[in-house]
Parts: structure tokens; sequence; C-alpha cells
């Protein structure tokens, strides 16, 4: 029910006692949407319900736009964890208070599929949704877009047809959000294109349109281990990384291509490793790659005995090369340092 405004007023010794502060409140916009732009996203949504007029001023484009532009956005609030052995998925909680109720995961097991059978699995994330997919073969995957905060999704439609010449197989297939920009998300699929392996087309599922449709042309990448499946959304562009040959990102508004500079190897990086090195020991140098905090950040592993160590690397905003952010001096620690790594960063400190 939401607060309405009354013309009576009640007297006190002959004198009109001033308006209720909730319904000076409410007869303020300024103010309510003042209030409402600090309150965390659960609580939007539920009190999108209180009233006509409360759900009209949270879903204001112009609210929306303000509240995803934010400087000082919401830290990541936890981590989703899926074990082999066990189809639902667990959350580690990262917020300060983490026996609350509301600081739940919120869901365990993802059944978006007809066929329960077959299990779901997340893909990738970006911006607060999720692009999830059945665990099947490639060509037989069915892909959703879920909202995890408002538990809903979206089933895609299938691919369009194959082309003359144009290859079946999919070579990744990612998700593309950025609420500061718009409120519709595009999900990027990339193909190789007929039996050249450097040569690629591009389809762009749009939310807006809900269908897919062909970039105009074929895209040449001089790389055979272009992780098209591990596609990291920045800046208005996809970014796919690469061990040997280039790396590349994708401006998905122009659909244009260009080449991402990657770190040198160091020198003497085959001396580094006993009996000198191969793809697999180079794949281990580079321990993540993906945005955190609206920045493009690398985890290197530097091999130095006297001084073990891997850097944070961080994209400058033109793509011209990267800084280093953070040095981590791991020579403290008794395990190596094979182990995956996931940086994630809070309005004050960051954690890996």
């Amino acid at each position: 029910m939401g607060f309405t405004k009354t013309s009576r007023k009640a007297t006190v010794s002959g004198r009109a006692t001033p308006p209720h502060s909730a319904e000076i409140i409410a007869s303020n916009d300024d103010l309510l949407s003042e209030i409402l732009f600090r309150l965390p996203i659960k609580a939007l949504v539920k009190f999108k319900s209180v009233s006509k007029h409360w759900r009209s001023l949270i879903s204001d484009p112009k609210f929306a736009l303000r509240r995803n532009t934010n400087p000082n956005p919401n830290p990541a609030s936890g981590l989703f964890v899926k074990r082999s052995s066990r189809p639902e998925f667990d959350f580690v909680n990262l917020g300060r208070n983490p026996k609350s109720i509301s600081s739940r995961g919120p869901f365990r097991s993802l059944n978006f599929a007809d066929d329960l059978s077959v299990g779901v699995g997340i893909v990738q994330s970006c911006n607060g949704l999720m692009l999830c997919s059945t665990n099947q073969a490639p060509e037989s995957r069915e892909y959703f877009v879920y909202n995890p905060t408002v538990n809903r999704y979206a089933t895609l439609p299938p691919f369009s047809p194959t082309a003359k010449n144009l290859s079946r197989s999919r070579f990744g297939v990612n998700l593309a959000f950025d609420p500061s920009r718009s409120p519709h998300y595009n999900v990027v699929c990339v193909r190789r294109a007929g039996t050249r392996f450097d040569q690629f087309r591009i389809e762009i599922y749009s939310s807006e349109t809900r269908r897919w449709r062909p970039c105009a042309g074929l895209f040449t990448v001089n790389s055979l281990d272009c992780r098209f499946d591990g596609g990291v959304f920045w800046n208005g562009s996809l970014h796919w990384m690469s061990t040997f040959g280039d790396s590349v990102y994708f401006d998905v508004e122009e659909e244009k291509l260009s080449t991402m500079p990657m770190p040198p190897l160091p020198d003497g990086w085959d001396d580094e490793l006993p009996g000198g090195w191969d793809e697999r020991d180079v794949e281990k140098k580079y321990l993540y790659f993906g945005e955190s905090m609206g920045r493009l950040h690398l985890i290197v592993r530097v091999f130095e005995p006297q001084m073990p160590h891997f850097d944070v690397l961080e994209m400058e905003m033109d793509h011209s090369g990267w800084f280093v952010k953070f040095r981590v001096d791991v020579s403290g620690f008794s395990n190596n340092l094979d182990s995956e790594f996931s940086v994630l960063c809070d309005q004050n400190r960051t954690l890996n």
C-alpha cells in the first residue's frame, strides 16, 4: 500500500501540526528517488510492489541509468562454486554478515532445460547477468540468460541456419551487457567460416529485437588457439585471449575486430623452467583474465628464484597496453602457483 497525501490537519492548542515525515517523502519525488537510489537492488525489486507510483519511479530509465553509472558500485557479494561431483552450486558469501538470510545465494541449482537430465551450467557472468547452457554437445546446446537477482531467465532462440561454407561448430558464445549504456544485452556467437582456420563469422543476438543477426563479412584472426569460449566483456568490447598468436577484441556496437596487445614473454623464459617449456607452460603463465570494477585485469605468474611472484596487470582504457597494478610476493607460500586465481575488487580493498 502506498503513501497518500491527506488534506486533513490535526490541531493541538489551536495550531496545525506539521505533516508526518513519511508524507513529506511520499509527496516529494526528488527526495523519494534519492532514498531509493541508495538501496540495494533486491530491496528495489521488492519496493516496486508498494504502489504504482513507486514502481514508476524505480522503472524510470533515467533512474536506472543514474544507478548504473554510480561511481561507487556495490562490491561483489559472493562467489558461486560448482563441484563436479554435485549438481548443486555452493555460494561463498563475501558480505559483512555471512550468516544473515539475505546474504545466502539466490539459487542452488539451475533447472531451465525441459529435459532436467541434461543439466545446466554457467558459461559466463557479465554485470549481474549469467549466460547458461545445457550440458550437451555444442551443436545441441540450449542457451539461457539468467538474472539471479529477480530469479528470471530468458531462453535464446536457435542460432540462424548454417549458411553455405559455414562451419556448424561454435567456438564461443559470450554475453555482452553494460547497464550503464543500455538495459538490453547482446549474446555473441563465433564460429569458423568454411575450411580456413583463420576466418570466422560472428552472429549477435539482441534482447531488444529478440533475434539473431549475422555481422557483415568475415573476420580474420591470426591465431590457432584464440579462446573464443572465454570472452571477457569490458569497455563496450568482448576480449579473447591467445597464448600464441594474436589476442583480439570485438566492439559489439561498431562490429569491429581489433588486435589486443599482450605482455611479452620475459627474456630467458625457456631457461626459467627445467627442461624447457611447451604450450601448457605458457598457459600456466596467465593465471587469470577478466574484468573487475570497470577495469580489465590479467594475472601473470613470474618465475624468479629470488622472488617468485605474480603481477596483476591492468589494461589502459584505450587498449594501448598493460601496466602493473599490483605485485604480489609469494615466496612465503609453500605451495606452487599452479592454482587458478580470480581477482575481486572491493571499494577499499582487493581480494585474491
